[in-house]
């Protein structure tokens, strides 16, 4: 093992220098660097701060690395735009180029550091305080050294006050005057570690600001679920990761009657598709032709079993693109295995080949060295297109909704809705997955279901139309193993979709998309499903969160190589907990298959999804707290109620007298209930103790009229209000 330093250097900055190595080294430790020594070299016009690891070549390799990329990001920060980073390695940079930064920046980003890997709980890094009475014997004079090792059973250096955990709903008030010093030692080593954020709340804010700009910008990498699990205790009832097991999903399918094998071709290397789970089902006879298939398939994704039909013994296969190309090229050994997929369904049954995308679409691809199927190769098969847009089409798609749901506009609104193309976009997925359960349920054929790389579209069909056809898949824990099934196990890309820094154009609703085709289906069929809205909504919101193990990672390889199942929880632990609230009552076990009006016509906006922040949403609330006051006959009753205010953004005429807003009528907010008034509807003025108002503040006229008869002279009984007429005085008793 050698030994490795990076260093850094900083001109008349020594704090912020060491405030940057600290936060550095921090990185480290949370990058499974498992010892790091700091040194602080003081010089005449700059201070050298050096990290030292032992490693061996490779461990070398991934400190530079980590150095980079850590210096990467400090350059896009917006307080360090204009500072330019000097790094050497094993060298002396006393005359080392310029690296000029406050120590502000320093001391942010070092608590942004910590925040990192604590990003939704407290209490992570033990906070410890030593004296190191040997420093300048070790180091001599001048020189501090300090060694980090990743400890156990950590606490938080910050105090509670800085910042509430990421996963709270609040910030708690900071108070300018409270220190915010502290100091911390992260294992058994002989080092005070200081952190200093900045004591003002604004510094607070900015470095909230900076550490939250880089966990959004490494959460794909380096996501927060992998902390959850060192705070949990060891006899949890259920990490979620049991849920699912795909020989258990198949048997309960009636595939164990000899004409379908579970493999393990693919695994444990991943030989054939590293893409694919490590065991498939395939025709029991079917295994000398699959790594002749997977080759002929775009990204070795050959076709293997998903779905059976136990009473006629129909089935789903799902597989990739072949790469037939211009020339139109073959593979004996894949047109053995659907042959050998054929033989093993009913007696002279049929098979169509569904292709998610348009002709023109997989003509194109011809000329890049795909396509698809020659049916006249086949025996037995047919070849329908389903015309589905790419996920290009839907990033598109996707992006002007959420701009038409986050604008404040309601001028043709359902025009901009549509001009959107999302609800047609629902409606072709919707379409083809009924086409495939219609044919697969009533007339009786067998279906191969692929895309271009079958990890997209291909996921969206087989998902929806297993859905339709199998009330299993209509319950809580059978909709949870479909997910598992479907996209997780055979790899949909949730890291590029969900939006990676690395692949920007990779982002794609794909996923969302699912679960709002799931949400038109439970819209239609009410009674069908075992979950309500709740649930849907609830796994949309984790699906970006990186709270859970769930959802990080491409393919159940790289969840495998990053023992994503040992060290993180599933988000299906948390979904059984809160089973109850997500338990629909209307639900009756409907067994037989169901298929949804397809018609944009019946399909609607998924509201409590996308408007659920909406401000008319936070203007119904506010009414109805005014309707709960009007009932009740009292202010106080609701006094606790938050008051919500309205965006005044497009607000564009009076609350109450419905006046247009203008240069000489200008529009003002009451500060009792939120809503949004012109000058002669807000003169008046009351004392809101309650609400944290010490002075007068405006008030519109209906809270006045609310409040005047019971608040008129209580300042005396101290009852939170106090009312004050449009000339400032006091309303007399």
């Amino acid at each position: 093992m050698e030994t490795t330093t990076e260093t850094l250097s900083a001109h008349n900055q020594e704090t912020g220098c060491q405030e940057l190595l600290k936060g550095f080294a921090v990185h480290l430790l949370c990058h499974d660097f498992r010892a790091v020594k700091l040194l602080f070299i003081p010089h005449k016009k700059a201070v050298h701060a050096a990290v030292e690891i032992q490693a061996d070549k490779k461990g070398r390799h991934r400190l530079r690395a980590q150095l980079k990329a850590f210096t990467s990001v400090l350059k896009d920060l917006p307080v360090a735009r204009s500072t330019s980073w000097g790094t050497k390695v094993n060298q002396d940079i006393t005359d080392s180029p310029q690296v000029r930064q406050h120590s502000a920046v320093g001391g942010a980003l070092s608590g942004m550091l910590v925040q990192m890997a604590r990003p939704s709980f407290p209490n992570l890094f033990e906070s410890v305080k030593r004296e190191d009475d040997g420093e300048e014997e070790d180091g001599g004079e001048g020189v501090r050294y300090s060694s980090l090792r990743r400890g156990e059973d950590v606490q938080d250096p910050l105090r509670d006050q800085t910042i509430a955990p990421m996963g709270s709903d609040s910030v708690t008030d900071i108070d300018e005057d409270v220190e915010m010093d502290a100091s911390c030692v992260l294992g058994a080593s002989d080092v005070t570690l200081e952190l200093s954020p900045p004591k003002a709340t604004s510094g607070l804010v900015k470095t909230f600001l900076l550490r939250l700009e880089y966990l959004v910008n490494n959460a794909a990498d380096d996501p927060p679920a992998f902390q959850f699990m060192r705070l949990c205790e060891e006899n949890l009832e259920t990490t979620g990761w049991d849920l699912y097991a795909y020989p258990k999903d198949m048997n309960r399918l009636g595939v164990a009657d000899g004409k379908w094998k579970l493999t393990s071709k693919n695994g444990p290397m991943y030989a054939l598709c590293p893409t694919y789970p490590q065991l498939v089902y395939v025709p029991a006879n079917a295994e000398p032709f699959l790594e002749g298939s997977s080759k002929f398939r775009s990204k070795g994704r050959f076709p293997c079993l998903v779905w059976l039909d136990s009473a006629s013994s129909n089935f789903m296969l799902r597989c990739a693109q072949p790469l037939s190309g211009a020339a139109g090229k073959h593979c004996e050994e894949d047109e053995h295995l659907l042959r050998a997929a054929l033989d093993a369904g009913p007696l002279d049954g049929h098979m169509m080949i569904f292709d998610a995308r348009s002709f023109s679409a997989a003509a194109g691809n011809k000329f890049m060295g795909k396509g698809t199927e020659d049916v006249s190769r086949y025996a037995h098969t047919t070849l329908t297109y389903l015309d589905i847009p790419n996920i290009h089409v839907m990033r598109e798609s996707y992006d002007a909704l959420r701009q038409v749901c986050l604008s404040h506009s309601s001028l043709k609104w359902h025009s901009a809705i549509e001009s959107t193309q999302w609800l047609n976009h629902l409606s072709l997925l919707l379409k083809g997955s009924t086409t495939i359960a219609r044919y697969m349920k009533q007339k009786g054929g067998s279906t191969l279901v692929h895309c271009s790389d079958g990890w997209d579209r291909t996921s969206q069909l087989t998902s929806l139309s297993q859905i339709m056809m199998d009330s299993e898949y209509r319950t809580i824990s059978g909709f949870m193993v479909l997910i598992d099934k479907e996209w997780l196990s055979f790899g949909h890309r949730f890291q590029d979709r969900l939006g990676h820094p690395t692949h920007p154009q990779e982002r794609s609703p794909i996923f969302l998309q699912f679960l709002d085709c799931t949400h038109q289906l439970l819209h239609q069929f009410p009674e069908a499903f075992e979950f309500n809205m709740h649930f849907l909504i609830c796994i949309a919101d984790h699906l970006n969160s990186s709270w859970f193990g769930t959802f990080i990672y491409n393919n159940d390889k790289e969840r495998h190589d990053k023992s994503v199942v040992v060290n993180t929880l599933s988000l299906w632990a948390h979904i059984i907990a809160e089973r109850g609230k997500m338990l629909n009552p209307q639900y009756h076990l409907l067994k037989e298959p169901i298929y949804p009006i397809c018609n944009v016509r019946r399909l609607r906006l998924w509201e409590e999804y996308f408007l659920r922040y909406d401000y008319t949403a936070l203007l119904a609330r506010s009414r109805a707290c005014d309707v709960d006051i009007e009932i009740s006959g009292s202010v106080s009753d609701n006094a606790d109620t938050p008051v919500v205010w309205m965006s005044d953004d497009n607000i564009r005429e009076c609350s109450f007298c419905q006046q247009r807003f203008s240069t000489f009528r200008r529009r003002h907010h009451c500060r009792s209930c939120g809503r949004v008034f012109c000058h002669d509807c807000s003169k008046n003025k009351g004392v809101l103790t309650h609400l944290g108002y010490i002075q007068p503040v405006r008030i519109c006229d209906e809270c006045y009229k609310k409040m005047l008869p019971q608040m008129v002279g209580s300042q005396d009984n101290n009852d939170g209000y106090v009312v004050v007429s449009e000339d400032g005085r006091r309303e007399p008793d």
